[in-house]
């Protein structure tokens, strides 16, 4: 797998040709960088990501750009005369205590040397609050939306972490080999986990550990499980997983004193094939469990019910 930016043998001109072509997608290269510059800003979420790791042919169809409450005018300034577009959006949550609006910028229509009428860039302005920007980062609900890049450098926060997440992308089965693997990296990591379970085709349910992101009790969010260690990822989603969701809730039953919500993970084509009334899947399923506070463990007692 690629090496991070930050490793002692990645190639910086190979990062900065990824960004720059990455952005020209959206907007002229250096004009977009010196308004970057000017705002104080900082590109985050896919686009910050991809760069780092384009190994999925899809590249993102929306930057997010972050920047204070008083510097928001060079990046405005920049876009309206790219010729975009904007209309205020709702700030939600986690970032409604670090966040005071957000706008999207669309290109309105397609000229030679121009971006895709598709792609589109969110401006997030920060509320007027000290270190604002690191503030919104931080807040985020995962490693990978903590994951930035400035005019100056490219930064995630941890590096292990993001690394060892990454390279399950790569993984298309819970072999019994690679699961052993996956569960040696587990234990050298000493990550913090919950049991969540796991289905493999023609093979029984097996509880595994979830990993949780380090700031998963402040923000709780089911993107703080780290999921793609366990499934794979669709190829038509660049980071989210929000279409290979179901969530339910069993009626009456309480945990910690709070209601017991089921999140299953699952391919497109198995979503289909269980409606169509068929009971095979062809992926593994990930069910994790939770309340509306944080994740909650299965039990082996659990697996036969």
């Amino acid at each position: 797998m690629r090496e991070l930016p930050c490793g002692d043998s990645a190639s910086l001109r190979g990062l900065w040709r990824m960004i720059q072509e990455n952005v020209e997608l959206y907007c002229g290269y250096g004009v977009f960088m010196d308004a970057l510059t000017a705002a104080k800003g900082v590109v985050t979420g896919s686009v910050a990501n991809y760069v780092a790791f384009p190994s999925i042919p899809l590249s993102p169809v929306c930057m997010d750009v972050v920047v204070p409450f008083h510097d928001i005018d060079p990046m405005v300034n920049c876009l309206t005369a790219y010729s975009y577009r904007y209309t205020d959006e709702e700030v939600v949550a986690p970032w409604k205590g670090t966040a005071h609006s957000v706008y999207l910028f669309v290109y309105p229509r397609r000229r030679n040397h121009t971006p895709a009428p598709e792609k589109t860039i969110h401006i997030i302005r920060c509320r007027d609050l000290p270190h604002a920007v690191y503030r919104q980062i931080l807040s985020s609900p995962s490693t990978h939306k903590t994951t930035f890049f400035s005019p100056s450098g490219w930064v995630t926060f941890y590096p292990l972490l993001y690394e060892g997440s990454r390279s399950w992308d790569q993984l298309e089965c819970n072999s019994d080999e690679i699961m052993g693997y996956k569960l040696g990296w587990l234990k050298r990591l000493g990550l913090n986990c919950v049991s969540a379970v796991l289905l493999r085709p023609l093979a029984p349910p097996t509880l595994v550990p979830l990993p949780i992101e380090p700031n998963a009790i402040a923000n709780f969010s089911l993107e703080n499980g780290m999921v793609e260690l366990w499934f794979q990822q669709p190829l038509a989603s660049v980071w989210s997983l929000e279409t290979s969701i179901t969530t339910v809730e069993i009626e009456g039953e309480l945990e910690e004193g709070q209601s017991v919500f089921y999140s299953v993970y699952a391919l497109l084509e198995d979503h289909e094939s269980f409606e169509e009334g068929f009971q095979y899947h062809q992926s593994s399923l990930l069910i994790m469990k939770h309340n509306n506070k944080g994740f909650l463990s299965f039990k082996d007692s659990d697996l036969r019910t």
